[in-house]
């Protein structure tokens, strides 16, 4: 990719120590690989028609607008459509590698209801567990009651979340739950002691927003790599000059 001519080594490095010049690059980059997606024109006027209201522009205005702002044309309907090309231009390059991905980050992409029970005082704690365990107490019950954090308020209901989200000693302990399944065990962390019941596993299925997520995520990742690997020879070309 060649980089527009006002960016001279001096500029460069400029630009690199004032932490610009990565997302400089990434722009141009990213813009050089949507500029030719082929967008709808109904598309295209939605998002002009929301770019003129948001910003109180008269559509029969916008010509002089873009004029006295000077933005062409075709680079200000790249720009406002910039979103939908990355769609399009994601799936076309990256669908192939989305069901990988998926299976590869669904894990983090389950969510999960779960109550909790968290007590300070280690020998209380073993007295509710056991109560709550042997079924002699609801577990909502006692962590409106004894519960010493937020979720007191909801009877101990946290979620749904992403079980990623969670701690990660708490994210294997419910992975290894059953719904409605009390922990045989309390979980010790930073001084809490926790008394965990899984409510619901809710399994995320790759339907059309996640394949969409997916395929995102992906160009995403292509075009920070592709943006290092630049920055890194560009930086270095320039040194050896």
């Amino acid at each position: 990719m060649e980089l527009p001519s006002f960016l001279s080594e001096k500029t460069i490095y400029e630009l690199h120590d004032l932490g610009f010049l990565q997302e400089i690059i990434k722009g141009i980059l990213v813009r050089n690989l949507i500029k030719d997606v082929h967008i709808k024109k109904d598309d295209i006027d939605e998002a002009l028609n929301k770019f003129c209201q948001s910003n109180k522009i008269d559509i029969n205005e916008y010509e002089d607008w873009l004029l006295k702002n000077s933005y062409s044309k075709d680079s200000m309907e790249i720009k406002l459509t910039a979103n939908e090309r990355i769609g399009i231009y994601a799936k076309k390059n990256f669908n192939s590698k989305v069901k990988a991905r998926f299976l590869d980050r669904k894990n983090s992409l389950d969510k999960v209801v779960y109550s909790l029970i968290r007590i300070k005082d280690s020998f209380k704690a073993k007295e509710l567990h056991m109560r709550v365990f042997e079924g002699e107490a609801d577990f909502g019950d006692v962590a409106s009651q004894f519960s010493e954090g937020p979720e007191k308020l909801s009877r101990g209901i946290v979620g749904p979340l992403p079980l990623a989200q969670a701690h990660p000693l708490i994210f294997q302990k419910l992975k290894s739950l059953k719904s409605k399944e009390i922990s045989s065990d309390i979980l010790v962390i930073n001084n809490w002691h926790l008394i965990l019941r899984l409510e619901h596993h809710l399994p995320t299925k790759l339907d059309d927003n996640i394949e969409s997520l997916m395929q995102k995520e992906l160009f995403e990742e292509y075009i920070n790599s592709e943006v290092k690997t630049m920055m890194e020879n560009l930086l270095h070309k320039n040194e050896n000059q």
